[in-house]
């Protein structure tokens, strides 16, 4: 398996790579698994997809920088589209708060006004609201956001990188505040003052996490595919007090399929982390490993178009 990133950053720029992939079948077979699609009709198809395999899902907006006036649209749209379609109830908006202008020229009041509208929207229809995982600069907003809509919303998430040598304590305050958490290794990258960096470090401290939200009263979303911690997850929520019911496996659309199938035929509870929108390329080359001859024909079909084949 090879990150995608290296390789799509040589392209030659987004406008090429997506007529490429429209023209060629096999760029779009090797992206399109990942991706719900750019609308979001096909957010909300893929959606109908993962609860017609006994899931339910998560749905993330992926806008371009030139885009970001418009996230609070988009989202409410989707919010409204799934109800219409019967959909809405039981799945998750995935909400960045730094698309909502967080960090930027937006006053925080007003990110927080936005979120707490999405946050109303979606539980009038069933639906819940996850911050995305921030960097450290961003985190203490966010989390002090989540601490002031928690009392009108108690259903409202927020995502933890375990990598994050902060984030233990986090999980422990918000373990004891009964806060649904969805722990993620790593977001965004991070100074060596503040992150763990060796992949076996990282891996420790998702253990770590894993075992303070289960143990405590949180409401915990392991979103890894890594098998490993996947099992580790499930034992110690065995050996919790809580319910296993507050346990949720999280795996993002075409990552570990089979595995995702297993557990919610095994009667686990399973999102699908289903993305849309405009950014997917960005998306992909951040987010999605893939194996080296989708790799290469997904690049040679972008770069030179149908006379790679």
């Amino acid at each position: 398996m090879v990150d995608f990133s290296s390789m799509l950053l040589r392209l030659p720029g987004r406008d090429q790579v997506s007529a490429a992939v429209d023209r060629m079948s096999i760029a779009r077979d090797a992206v399109a698994p990942f991706v719900a699609g750019e609308t979001v009709s096909a957010a909300v198809s893929a959606v109908g997809d993962a609860m017609a395999e006994g899931m339910s899902a998560s749905v993330e907006y992926l806008p371009t920088p030139d885009g970001l006036g418009s996230v609070r649209f988009v989202h409410l749209q989707t919010i409204e589209a799934l109800d219409d379609d019967g959909l809405a109830e039981g799945n998750d908006l995935i909400v960045d708060p730094v698309a909502l202008g967080l960090g930027g020229r937006t006053p925080i009041g007003t990110v927080r006004a936005d979120i707490a509208a999405l946050c109303a929207a979606a539980a009038d229809r069933g639906m819940t609201v996850t911050l995305a995982g921030v960097g450290h600069e961003a985190l203490d907003d966010v989390l002090a956001t989540r601490a002031a809509l928690a009392g009108e919303f108690p259903d409202i998430g927020v995502t933890l990188a375990a990598t994050l040598l902060r984030t233990e304590s986090d999980c422990l305050d918000l373990a004891e505040a009964g806060a649904r958490v969805r722990l993620v290794k790593r977001e965004v990258t991070e100074p060596v003052a503040v992150a763990f960096t060796r992949p076996n470090e990282v891996d420790k401290a998702y253990v770590r996490c894993m075992r303070l939200l289960l143990a405590g009263a949180a409401r915990t979303i392991v979103a890894t595919h890594d098998a490993r911690l996947t099992e580790i997850a499930a034992a110690l929520a065995q050996r919790s007090e809580h319910s296993s019911a507050d346990l949720t496996y999280q795996f993002r659309r075409g990552v570990a399929p089979d595995r995702a199938a297993q557990l919610a035929a095994g009667g686990s509870a399973v999102a699908l982390l289903v993305p849309f929108g405009p950014d997917w390329a960005g998306y992909v080359s951040r987010r999605i490993p893939l194996r080296p001859a989708a790799l290469g024909q997904a690049a040679r079909a972008a770069v030179t178009g149908p006379s790679a084949q």
